[in-house]
């Protein structure tokens, strides 16, 4: 059976701090500031605009910029940078530079859009009778 340590004088009573590195950004202004030069970067440099180029530009991870996105205060700046990526993206796929599939799957992936099916459940013209009729296959021989 383990004890449990107590805690030490030290630290008796303290908060416990959060480990991990701070915040990137304050404000989302400050994020929209940071983001603002992203697109020129992917125009000099040849690069077809995508969350993780932005990641790269803001010298962050992805999942921090999703993680962003989550925050009621960030969210609708995330989103504004993510359609104006997927703008891009959608212009570059239209005029044929990115392929169908690797369109459709980004864009399911990276900006939450599904694949919808429809069924139509109307019945035109006329009906025809449908018998069924169990037979057993000894007496069928």
């Amino acid at each position: 059976m383990t004890k449990k340590k107590s805690q030490s004088k030290e630290t008796e009573g303290k908060e416990k701090k959060r480990m991990g590195a701070p915040p990137n950004w304050e404000t989302p202004q400050d994020f929209e500031d940071d983001c603002s030069g992203f697109f020129d970067w992917c125009e000099e440099n040849d690069y077809i605009p995508d969350i993780e180029g932005l990641a790269v530009y803001l010298g962050t991870t992805r999942k921090t910029i999703l993680d962003y996105e989550k925050k009621d205060n960030f969210c609708y700046t995330v989103k504004k940078i993510k359609n104006k990526i997927a703008f891009y993206k959608k212009q570059k796929a239209m005029a044929g530079q990115i392929p169908s599939a690797v369109f459709c799957f980004d864009f399911k992936n990276n900006h939450n859009y599904v694949d919808k099916t429809e069924v139509d459940n109307n019945i035109k013209g006329e009906l025809t009778q449908i018998t069924r009729e169990i037979v057993d296959p000894k007496e069928s021989k």
